[in-house]
């Protein structure tokens, strides 16, 4: 996915460095106007790593610096009496980077005392030439929300300075899509 994000980005004429690592022990010996979490990627961070991911995110930006993510939470009303939920096949998805078509199945189990979502993710990629191919991968991610990782900032010394939430319907259930802008220091504008 980054030598496509590369080769889309050189097209462009778009200079955009890409660095790759572990966001919690990551070091590029660089500071950053901005740092930018897109769509979820925050859950994917292991709760009891985020104080040291926090931490890794304030030795990489400027002091002026905005740390940028945003969260679309599901909803536990999404999940059954015992915490699952499947997500039936998706529609088959062309990417054509690479020439295949992809479906994904997931199960999902919602564990509250431990504040994360299980999930396996099934796949079906079909090729050009009509061969399918299935795979299975699993995952862990928070169940926390922008407030509970907006605190989780503020106590390492970040301020929100921005909020945006967008509420959409999925599946007939109301959800909202949070976006939170984040500075170092006492910037913070009311919000």
């Amino acid at each position: 996915m980054i030598e496509i994000a590369k080769n889309k980005t050189a097209t462009e004429k778009i200079n955009i460095p890409f660095l790759i690592g572990d966001a919690t022990t990551f070091s590029s010996g660089e500071s950053f106007r901005a740092i930018f979490m897109p769509y979820n990627s925050l859950c994917f961070i292991d709760n009891n790593k985020l104080d040291v991911f926090i931490k890794n995110i304030k030795k990489h930006l400027r002091r002026d610096g905005k740390f940028l993510f945003d969260i679309s939470k599901t909803h536990i009303g999404l999940f059954d009496e015992n915490g699952k939920r499947i997500v039936d096949w998706s529609k088959p998805l062309h990417i054509k980077e690479l020439n295949v078509h992809l479906r994904r199945k997931m199960e999902m189990t919602f564990k509250s005392e431990q504040n994360i979502t299980d999930s396996i993710y099934f796949w079906e990629i079909t090729d050009s030439h009509g061969q399918i191919e299935h795979k299975q991968t699993s995952m862990q991610f928070s169940n926390y929300d922008a407030s509970d990782y907006v605190a989780l900032f503020e106590q390492n010394g970040f301020r929100m300075t921005d909020k945006l939430e967008l509420p959409f319907s999925r599946g007939g259930t109301e959800r909202v899509h949070t976006f939170v802008e984040l500075t170092l220091g006492d910037k913070a504008s009311e919000i």
